[in-house]
Order: structure tokens, then C-alpha cells, then sequence
């Protein structure tokens, strides 16, 4: 039986095309083993997110922590860009699970209408190009969040998520700490993992230490909510490591973040107090144990004046910058651009080359919204994570009301890991940073998930 030529002719183009494929990627390797890598995982990467899209989102979870390593290179948006076009096709038909949701829940309006006030601020900016910059970084950050809120839909493809996000972390931390030996930097090459002896890998130590901080509740909420026990052990572990790498950061902000995290936890988590309590004396024990071992570390983190970097002075411009422009701001990333015009007004400032000769973000979100785009843009953003928080704590009462402690234990954990990012974010300008954004989606899916009486069978489950 012969096959017909048309038939002959595709067998013959996916054959050449494989073989092209192989050849690109063996001569990455051998003149840019980074780049080879990227193509290899690139040739893996899209026919999954087309045919499995959750099981694509597990893989990328882990990328938004290391998003920032030169190593990774453009491997993130590539990704983004796949997973994005993956996701515009589950949207389409009318029984569609993904666009059910997005009508289903007011949390998708505020997004939308807090990324659409943020793109008018653009008439009034300054600087097109940088709130051009700043408007496709928060559409890109909603985007991320409605595609994780919208494709899981059962508890597993939840759970391997948050485990995806545990690892990530998990794997920045890795790359951190064996890069440095758990000791200051001591050379130019370290300072892709290391600044000033803190640990970054790649990204700010203080946004790394904000992205930690909920991942260590998260490993303890799969911890509670899980029978495996080797998985407990490898959560428990994680979280171990996790907790050293948040003392290795430095991060006043990311410490300050875990110590109120702590504190809504036994608020919120009354069935497990006790075993809140015994992690809570673990993790002070390891951070006590990584501060003995670098006393520079402590020295920074009980400095209060901050430790000369400015972060007060950028305050108080951006106030002063909010009550001259309260409604509308000076428009969105026109922060940066309109702040040296208020540093001659009354009052001490002792870092004003951080303002003037090299402007710097506010280090503080609710500030920089206020700043530019007013209270209306920072009242809007406020209501959108009130949603999210609202959805994981309505979460957790309906998974108790299902007979199901596990999910209701995991639901609080990401309840708390939110609040854990709401006061990071009073320390660093993260509005948009990646990993708060795929919680706030996967936060999303949770209330979605725990409404339904059943997961909700879909052809691309995991």
C-alpha cells in the first residue's frame, strides 16, 4: 500500500525539519552552550504548551525567579510568548471553561480597569518611552495572572504549581548560595549572585528576599496538606534552605515581611498553631545561625537609619511629588523624571544624587503609585488585591465546608503568603515583579476551584 505524495511530502518536511532542528541546536552548543540549551528546552517547550497548557505553566512557574539570570537570557519571554498564544486558544468556543471564568469573577474587571487607568496616565507623562515601558511590564504581569487564574482547574494541577514556585525559589537560593560558598563576594564575577555580600541571584536581594518569604508559607502549606511522605521531607528541606537564603538577602523589608506573616499565620491558622509556632522557632533558629556566621549581615539588618541608601529621602520626593499632582499622578514610570524638581523645597535631604545625577524608583509601591498615577491608580490597585485576598480567604472557608482540611490549610497558606507580599511591597517598587503575580492568579483558581463541586474535567488536564 502506497501512501499518497501530499502524505509523502509532509513525512519528508517533518523529517528535514527535525533534523534541522537537531543540527541548529548541536551548533548552538558548541559556540553558545547557553544559547543551545534555550533552543533545546524552546523545541520541547511549545508543542507542550499547545497540547498540555498547565502542565506548560508548571514549568514556567519556576522561571520567574531567575528570570533575571544572565544564563537564562531571553528563555522567560519566550516562554510568556508561547504560553500566551496557547492560552488565546483554549478561549475560544462558547463552552470554554477559561472564558467562563473570566466573566465569572469581579477580580478580572479590576485588573482590567487598573492596567487601562494606568495606560491614560501616558497623556500626561513626561517620558513616553518609559511609561510605554512600565504599561507593557503591568500588561504582561495581569496577562500572567488571568492565564494561571483561567487554565487550573483541579486540585493537582494547583498543587504542582505551588510546588513549581517553591522550587523556583528554591532553585534562585541554590544558584546563590553554591555560587558564593555562604560568604561575602570577594570578586566582579560573583556579583550575578551576590551584591555587596548579599545574596541576589540576579535579581535585587530585596526583591528576591519578597518572592522568598511567601514560597517558605507555601512550603508549609503543602507540608500540611500533603500524605507523601518524602514530599514532606523534601518540602520541609526547601523550606530550610529557604530560610537561610531570606537571612543571606539582607533584607530588612523581606525579615519584616516574615515577622508579620508570622503573625497572621497563628491569627489565621488556629487548627495548626502549634506546628506554626515550632516552624516559626526553626526558621528563627537558622536565621540566628546564618547572623553568627556573618556578622556583617547582622550589622546591616540592626542598622535603622538604613544604612545610608536613601530609601527616606525617595519618600519624602515622592510625597512631595503626590501632593502637587493628587488625582492623576505625573503619569505612569514618570516618577524617575519629575523627582529633581522637588528636591530644593524645605527640608533635609542627604542623598540627593540618588534624585539628580542617578534617579532612582521610590522603593516603595503604594508610594509610586500614589506619585504617578495618583489616588486613583493606587486606590484601584488596592481593590484588585483586596480581590485576590478576598478569593484566597473564601477560598479556605469553602474547602472547610467541603470536608477538605488539606486545601483549606493550603488556601490560608497562600491568604498569608499575600499579606506577606503587601508588606514587602512597602519596602521595594514590585507592583509588577512576576512571581507575586502568578500567586495572585493561582489565588484566583483556588476560590474558582474550591466553587466547584467536582474539579472540572478539561482535555488538557495534567
Amino acid at each position: 500500500m502506497t501512501l499518497p505524495a501530499w502524505r509523502v511530502s509532509r513525512h519528508v518536511l517533518v523529517v528535514l525539519a527535525g533534523i534541522g532542528a537537531a543540527g541548529m541546536c548541536g551548533l548552538l552548543m558548541a559556540v553558545r552552550p547557553a544559547a543551545g540549551v534555550g533552543f533545546a528546552f524552546a523545541l520541547m517547550f511549545v508543542p507542550l504548551a499547545f497540547y498540555n497548557l498547565p502542565a506548560a505553566l508548571v514549568l514556567i512557574a519556576p522561571i520567574a525567579f531567575i528570570r533575571s539570570l544572565p544564563a537564562v537570557w531571553v528563555g522567560p519571554t519566550f516562554a510568556f510568548a508561547v504560553v500566551l498564544m496557547a492560552w488565546i486558544g483554549t478561549l475560544s468556543g462558547r463552552q470554554s471553561p477559561a472564558t467562563g471564568r473570566l466573566t465569572r469573577w469581579r477580580g478580572v474587571w479590576l485588573i482590567a480597569v487598573t492596567v487601562v487607568w494606568l495606560a491614560l496616565t501616558i497623556v500626561w507623562v513626561q517620558d513616553g518611552h518609559a511609561a510605554t515601558k512600565e504599561i507593557v511590564n503591568w500588561c504582561v504581569a495581569a496577562l500572567l495572572a488571568l492565564i494561571y487564574f483561567t487554565t487550573l482547574l483541579n486540585e493537582r494541577q494547583l498543587r504542582l504549581v505551588l510546588g513549581g514556585f517553591v522550587f523556583g525559589a528554591l532553585l534562585a537560593v541554590s544558584i546563590g548560595l553554591l555560587s558564593t560558598g555562604l560568604r561575602p563576594a570577594s570578586s566582579a564575577l560573583e556579583t550575578a549572585t551576590y551584591t555587596e555580600g548579599r545574596l541576589q541571584a540576579g535579581a535585587d536581594p530585596n526583591y528576591l528576599a519578597a518572592g522568598l518569604v511567601p514560597a517558605i508559607l507555601l512550603a508549609g502549606g503543602l507540608i500540611a496538606s500533603t500524605r507523601s511522605i518524602l514530599y514532606r521531607w523534601v518540602l520541609t528541606l526547601s523550606a530550610a534552605i529557604l530560610t537561610i537564603g531570606l537571612a543571606a538577602t539582607q533584607s530588612r523589608g523581606g525579615l519584616l515581611a516574615a515577622i508579620a506573616a508570622a503573625i497572621v499565620a497563628l491569627c489565621v491558622m488556629r487548627r495548626h498553631r502549634l506546628q506554626v509556632t515550632g516552624a516559626m522557632a526553626v526558621a528563627i533558629g537558622l536565621i540566628g545561625f546564618w547572623l553568627a556566621i556573618s556578622p556583617g549581615a547582622f550589622a546591616r539588618i540592626s542598622n535603622a537609619d538604613g544604612g545610608g541608601n536613601g530609601r527616606g529621602d525617595l519618600w519624602t520626593v515622592a510625597w512631595r511629588v503626590f501632593e502637587d499632582h493628587p488625582a492623576q499622578g505625573v503619569g505612569l514610570g514618570g516618577f524617575e523624571q519629575a523627582s529633581a524638581s522637588y528636591v530644593l523645597q524645605p527640608g533635609q535631604l542627604t542623598n540627593v544624587e540618588l534624585i539628580v545625577d542617578r534617579p532612582h524608583v521610590v522603593h516603595n509601591t503604594y508610594l509610586q503609585l500614589l506619585a504617578e498615577t495618583g489616588v486613583v491608580g493606587l486606590v484601584l490597585y488596592l481593590a484588585a488585591l483586596s480581590a485576590f485576598l478576598a478569593a484566597s480567604w473564601q477560598s479556605a472557608r469553602l474547602f472547610d465546608a467541603r470536608g477538605d482540611p488539606g486545601l483549606a490549610t493550603l488556601a490560608r497558606s497562600m491568604f498569608v503568603s499575600q499579606i506577606s507580599i503587601m508588606v514587602a511591597l512597602f519596602f521595594i517598587s514590585g507592583a509588577t515583579t512576576a512571581p507575586f503575580w502568578v500567586l495572585y492568579g493561582v489565588g484566583g483558581a483556588m476560590l474558582m476551584i474550591a466553587r466547584a463541586p467536582h474539579s472540572i474535567p478539561y482535555p488538557e488536564a495534567l
